[in-house]
């Protein structure tokens, strides 16, 4: 007892001999004592929390001590708790996703039970459709004049207009019937490149060059108010030499990066071939053929066929017969996806529909996207599911013999505008890391499918790592507009103006200027600048089918 009590005497007296030392040190550690406290009775909650949260608790659907709580399983061989074991990866489908078309049918006066069919026969969720939009006041139009290709210009800029998705613009009017179902086609052209254009072409242009190229007519429907026919000039004129003429059928199926190209028209063909065609006699059988044709970026997308099958008179293949139930056969061999000309509620239509379309009448034409019942004559599309599942039929089997084959197809993706992966963007890096951007038709030689030219556009345009893809600036808008008036669509000569900026660039960038001074309400004359008026006068052009605005109604051949 007396060694504990000496113990304590001395430590006492070590405690008081060195208080002045410690005195700083008690107030932290008396401080600590009071920030470690509320932590300690938090910590010993959270644990009691989560005891009565995993223990009291039933895993298997019992009561719930507390009812915001959630059994969790920790061990055994149940579901895990994290929630990424709940995620099953989805199947990535190897089908290429359903394209979408945009059609204008045309009708003239007394049309409106056939287009009502025709658009029922056509129906599909995903499409556009051109007659029904913003009616307004009917276009004049002859179909021998220029006023045809004005108002098919008009609906393919009100779809531009409009943005939404679509891939084909496609032509028909209310004489023309499908012959297939719309899955069908969505199906077949899912396989498709999307930069391919059907339409019936030929340079070799024999009658018509006498009759149609050097007569020089004048359509009444551009100024007047009133509708009358074509007039001839005495006047008559040479074959071009500025660019090589093509004629063809007048029905087409046109991609959308071709239709952009007729509306905006970064280079000058399409304004240019269009003030020829406007006194050229049936335009609408040469404009689009032409243009297409003598673009160097689409002249080897076509395919040549109008989609149709016609029975002309023989000669000249100038005016359709009519169709009937004995060309039931005919229409079904030729494996055409459209047919024309059909009189108004012709009985071969209702064997079109029954037989080949599946088409009640007055309804839809059925689709993977209906999914309501068949029972007692009930529409089937009056309950719509997944408006992207296609169910093909026999008529896609038929519209097989007509696209182009699978050799023509790898043929086109190696030459032209097939989209680049991924893996062959990192290839080209590679190869120009070790060849140096100069030696392309060696570089060509090691990318499978794509030619020196081609992967020199893709470096030049999209991966070099000095090209700009910052937002451009009012003052390289300004640059443009004053380059463009000097130097016209010389894009490569402008882009030199503009480091790390591309000529496509440069291109698109006109095409939204273009298209903002379309949108933008009219301008007062004092408004306007002087680049304003030097670019009115050179690009007058570019609006000329502008002045057929308005909603139309067309008159068909």
């Amino acid at each position: 007892m007396k060694k504990l009590r000496s113990y304590y005497s001395n430590v006492r007296h070590h405690q008081n001999h060195h208080h002045h030392h410690h005195h700083h040190s008690n107030i932290v550690s008396s401080e600590r004592k009071w920030i470690f406290f509320p932590l300690l009775i938090g910590s010993i909650f959270a644990l009691f929390l989560l005891f009565l949260t995993t223990t009291l608790t039933s895993p298997t659907g019992g009561v719930r001590f507390l009812p915001f709580t959630r059994p969790v399983l920790l061990t055994g061989s149940g579901s895990s708790a994290f929630v990424e074991s709940k995620i099953k990866p989805q199947q990535i489908s190897s089908l290429p996703s359903p394209p979408r078309f945009a059609y204008l049918i045309s009708g003239s006066a007394g049309d409106g039970k056939s287009l009502r069919r025709t658009l029922l026969a056509l129906y599909h969720p995903n499409n556009r459709f051109m007659n029904v939009h913003m009616i307004e006041k009917a276009n004049l139009v002859t179909y021998r004049g220029p006023t045809m290709v004005a108002n098919t210009l008009h609906a393919a800029a009100i779809l531009l207009r409009e943005g939404a998705d679509w891939d084909w613009f496609i032509n028909l009017s209310s004489s023309d019937y499908p012959l297939v179902t719309q899955d069908d086609l969505l199906h077949i052209f899912s396989h498709l490149p999307r930069d391919l254009n059907f339409i019936d072409h030929t340079s070799n242009i024999g009658w018509k060059a006498s009759q149609r190229a050097k007569p020089v007519i004048i359509d009444p429907g551009l100024y007047l108010n009133k509708k009358s026919d074509v007039f001839w000039v005495t006047q008559r004129r040479s074959i071009p030499t500025a660019f090589k003429l093509f004629t063809g059928s007048a029905w087409m199926a046109l991609s959308r990066p071709f239709v952009d190209y007729c509306i905006w028209g970064w280079d000058n063909l399409p304004r240019t071939v269009l003030m020829y065609y406007s006194n050229f006699l049936s335009s609408p059988e040469g404009y689009f053929h032409t243009v297409l044709c003598n673009a160097e970026e689409f002249r080897n997308t076509t395919v040549n066929s109008d989609l149709h099958f016609i029975s002309w008179d023989n000669p000249p293949k100038q005016h359709p017969h009519h169709l009937t139930l004995t060309d039931m056969t005919k229409m079904v061999n030729s494996n055409a996806p459209f047919a024309r000309k059909f009189r108004r509620e012709d009985p071969v239509l209702d064997k079109i529909d029954d037989e080949l379309l599946n088409r009640g009448p007055g309804m839809i034409t059925p689709g993977g996207w209906c999914i309501g019942s068949h029972e007692n004559g009930s529409d089937p599309c009056a309950v719509i599911g997944d408006t992207d599942v296609i169910r093909p039929g026999p008529g896609a089997r038929r519209l097989e013999n007509l696209t182009p084959s699978n050799e023509v197809q790898e043929e086109i993706n190696s030459l032209r505008w097939n989209r680049w992966t991924l893996s062959e963007d990192l290839k080209l890096k590679e190869l120009v890391a070790v060849y140096g951007p100069q030696k392309w038709p060696h570089i060509g030689k090691q990318m499978q499918g794509r030619s020196g030219k081609s992967c020199r556009s893709r470096w030049y345009n999209h991966l070099d790592p000095r090209i700009r893809n910052d937002v451009f600036s009012d003052e390289e808008e300004k640059l443009l507009i004053k380059a463009y008036n000097e130097w016209g669509c010389k894009w490569s000569k402008i882009a030199r103006l503009f480091p790390g900026r591309t000529d496509r660039q440069m291109q698109r960038l006109w095409r939204l200027v273009m298209k903002t001074k379309l949108e933008r309400p009219s301008t007062s004359t004092h408004e306007l600048t002087a680049n304003d008026k030097i670019e009115g006068e050179r690009n007058i052009q570019c609006f000329f089918f502008l002045f057929f605005l308005g909603l139309f109604e067309l008159t068909t051949s």
